[in-house]
C-alpha cells in the first residue's frame, strides 16, 4: 500500500519541475540499462585494476571504489575478474593508521569512505580471503570513527571533515564517512545503528537540519537558530553544515536523510519534514543551480543521495502524488547514452551516464552512481541487499526499516514488506511483519540475514525477540504464510543475534518454505517470529552460511 506524505508548510524554493511525460521505462529498460553500464565499465577499466574519470583524475581511488561498489551491488559476483582486479587496486593504499587513502592527496575522508563501501560489498564472511578483509575493515572503522568531532562545545560537533581537522565539518564529508562505516559495519557483522557515534552525528544532523518550530516542539536546530541565521519553520531542507543559510538542497537533504537512515533513526520527526520539502521541491533532472549542490552542479552525486535516503525513509511508497522510483527510473533510463554498438551481434550494448559537475567528476562516477541508484530503488533489481522501509499502513508493532542481505553470488529482487497481521493466530507474534523476496544464483542453502529495527532486540519491548531478563522468546521461528495462515516452521534454522538486531534464516532450495520449483531460485513470503514451537540458536556475532547449517545440523 502506498503513504502519502503529510502536509507540511513549507516555502518552495524552486519552481515544481517534474519529469518529460512521455515513454515509462519497463523492467526491461532497467535491466538493459544495468547490463550496460556494467559492460561500460568493464570496457573503462584501466590495465592497473583502476578506473579513472576525466574530470577528476586525481580521485582515481575513490572512482575505482564506487565503480567496483556498482557492479558488486547490481549483482556481479566477487569472483568477477573487473571485481577482484578493482579491489587489488583499492587494497595497496590501505595505510599504517587504519586508513585507506593516497597520502600525497587530500579528501582522505572521501577516499577512505568510498573505499569502505566497496570492501563492505566484496567482503564475505564464507571466504578464504575474509581472514584477511576482516581486519580491514575494522581498522578502517576505528580510523574514521577517531575522525569525528566529538567535542560537544565545538560548532561543528558530531560531523566530519576533509581530513579529520576539527574546524570543519559538512554533510557533505559527513554522509561519505557514515555510509563507508554502514557498509564497514555490516560487512563484519554487525549494525553501524547503536555505536557511540550516532549520537555525535545526530546532533549534527539536528543542527543541519532547517527547521525549528519550538511552539511544536522542534527545536532541535539549537545551534543554528541560535546564532540567528535563518527564519523559523521556513525550510526542511538540510544545509553544507550547521548555521548556514546556504542551502545546496537535494544533495545534502539527501545526505541528511541518509544519515538519519543509516543510524536506525528513520522514522525521526526530521525524516517527514524533509520529505515534505523534497515534495514540495520536486525534480530528477539535470538543470544546474542551487538546488542540487549550490551551483557545483553535482547532479549524479544528488540522484544517488536521494535515492538511497527514499528507498531507507519511503521504499517504493510515493513521495506525495510522486511515483518516485518510476520518476527516477524515466528519468536514468531518458538521459543514458549509448556507447557505440555491441562488439559482436548479441552481446551487450554499453550505455553510460555523463557527470557534469565537481562533485559527479565525470562518466564513471556519473555511471557508477546511476547504477546503484537504480539498484536500491528498483525493486525489481538484483542486488546483493535490499532496503525495506517501514510501512506505515501495515501493523506490525515494532517500527523501522529494515535490510536483507545474501552473499555472493546470490541477489535478491522483487522485495517488499507484507502485511503480517493478516492471517496472523492469536498466539503468534512478528514482530517486524513479513516480506516478499526473490532469491537467485542458490545452490542448495542460504543464509538470509534480516537487520530489524533497535526495538526489535530491546527487552523492555514485549512485542520483541528478547524477553525482559534478556534471553529469547521461546520458540523463534521462520513463518511462511500458507493458505492465508502464517505457520511456524520449526526445520528452518534460524539464528539471532541480539547485540547487532540481526536475524540469519537458512534457506533450502525447493524445500518447503521455498514455492518456486526452479533450481536455484527461492521465492519465500516470510517472516521472522514467535510462537510456534521451533528452534533458536544465539550468537554474539557474524554467522556464516556454513557455521549455521553445520551448527543447526549438529543440534538435531
Amino acid at each position: 500500500m502506498k503513504r502519502l506524505i503529510a502536509g507540511i508548510g513549507i516555502l518552495c524554493a524552486v519552481a515544481l519541475l517534474l519529469p518529460s511525460a512521455g515513454y515509462a521505462a519497463t523492467a526491461q529498460d532497467v535491466t538493459d540499462a544495468i547490463a550496460g553500464g556494467q559492460q561500460w565499465l568493464r570496457d573503462h577499466q584501466n590495465v592497473d585494476g583502476s578506473w579513472q574519470d576525466s574530470r577528476n583524475s586525481s580521485a582515481r581511488l575513490a572512482t575505482t571504489s564506487f565503480a567496483v561498489a556498482a557492479l558488486l551491488e547490481t549483482g556481479v559476483p566477487r569472483t568477477d575478474q573487473a571485481v577482484i582486479d578493482g579491489m587489488d587496486y583499492i587494497l595497496q593504499f590501505v595505510q599504517p593508521d587504519g586508513g585507506i587513502y593516497v597520502p600525497s592527496q587530500y579528501d582522505t575522508n572521501y577516499a577512505c569512505g568510498s573505499a569502505m563501501v566497496a570492501l563492505g560489498l566484496y567482503a564475505d564472511s564464507t571466504a578464504p580471503d575474509y581472514t584477511f578483509t576482516k581486519p580491514i575493515l575494522q581498522n578502517a572503522i576505528a580510523f574514521t570513527e577517531a575522525r569525528q568531532i566529538t567535542d560537544t562545545l565545538n560548532f561543528y560537533y558530531g560531523g566530519w571533515g576533509y581530513e579529520g581537522e576539527q574546524d570543519w565539518a559538512d554533510m557533505s564529508n559527513t554522509q561519505f564517512a557514515v555510509m563507508g562505516l554502514w557498509y564497514a559495519y555490516r560487512a563484519i557483522g554487525q549494525n553501524a545503528a547503536g555505536k557511540a557515534w550516532n549520537t555525535h552525528l545526530l546532533k549534527y544532523v539536528q543542527r543541519c537540519h532547517g527547521w525549528s518550530d519550538p511552539a511544536n516542539g522542534q527545536n532541535w536546530n539549537d545551534l543554528a537558530w541560535a546564532a540567528g541565521r535563518n527564519t523559523l519553520g521556513t525550510d526542511g531542507a538540510f544545509s553544507y553544515y550547521p548555521g548556514t543559510s546556504f542551502y545546496p538542497g537535494g544533495p545534502q537533504t539527501a545526505g541528511g536523510l541518509w544519515c538519519l537512515a543509516m543510524i536506525g533513526e528513520d522514522t525521526n520527526p526530521m525524516v517527514n519534514i524533509a520529505e515534505a520539502w523534497f515534495n514540495a521541491n520536486y525534480r530528477w533532472d539535470a538543470t544546474p543551480g542551487s538546488y542540487y549542490s549550490g551551483g557545483l552542479g553535482a547532479y549524479y552525486y544528488f540522484v544517488f543521495g536521494m535515492s538511497k535516503a527514499l528507498t531507507a525513509v519511503l521504499g517504493d511508497n510515493p513521495l506525495g502524488a510522486h511515483d518516485w522510483v518510476q520518476d527516477l527510473t524515466d528519468t536514468m533510463i531518458d538521459t543514458k547514452m549509448i556507447s557505440g554498438a555491441p562488439a559482436n551481434p548479441g552481446d551487450i550494448t554499453p550505455v553510460h551516464w555523463t557527470g557534469t559537475g565537481s562533485l559527479d567528476g565525470g562518466d564513471v562516477l556519473g555511471t557508477s552512481w546511476v547504477l546503484m541508484s537504480l539498484g536500491f530503488a528498483d525493486p525489481a533489481v538484483q542486488a546483493k541487499e535490499k532496503i525495506l522501509a517501514d510501512e506505515p499502513a501495515f501493523p506490525y508493532p515494532v517500527r523501522g526499516k529494515i535490510t536483507l542481505s545474501v552473499q555472493s553470488p546470490v541477489t535478491i529482487s522483487n522485495a517488499g514488506r507484507v502485511n503480517g497481521e493478516a492471517g496472523q493466530h492469536i498466539d503468534v507474534t512478528l514482530p517486524v511483519g513479513g516480506m516478499d523476496f526473490l532469491l537467485k544464483n542458490v545452490t542448495n542453502r542460504v543464509v538470509l540475514t534480516i537487520e530489524v529495527p533497535p526495538g526489535a532486540m530491546n527487552p523492555a519491548n514485549p512485542h520483541s525477540f528478547v524477553n525482559a531478563n534478556g534471553s529469547l522468546k521461546k520458540d523463534i521461528s521462520w513463518f511462511k504464510l500458507q493458505g492465508g495462515q502464517w505457520k511456524g516452521m520449526p526445520n528452518v534454522p534460524v539464528t539471532v543475534d541480539k547485540a547487532n538486531n540481526r536475524i540469519m534464516v537458512t534457506l533450502t532450495d525447493n524445500g518447503p518454505e521455498d514455492r518456486d520449483p526452479t533450481v536455484g531460485t527461492i521465492l519465500d513470503p516470510g517472516a521472522p517470529g514467535f510462537g510456534a514451537g521451533g528452534e533458536t540458536y544465539e550468537t554474539d556475532g557474524f554467522l556464516d552460511e556454513w557455521a549455521c547449517f553445520i551448527s543447526t545440523a549438529a543440534s538435531k
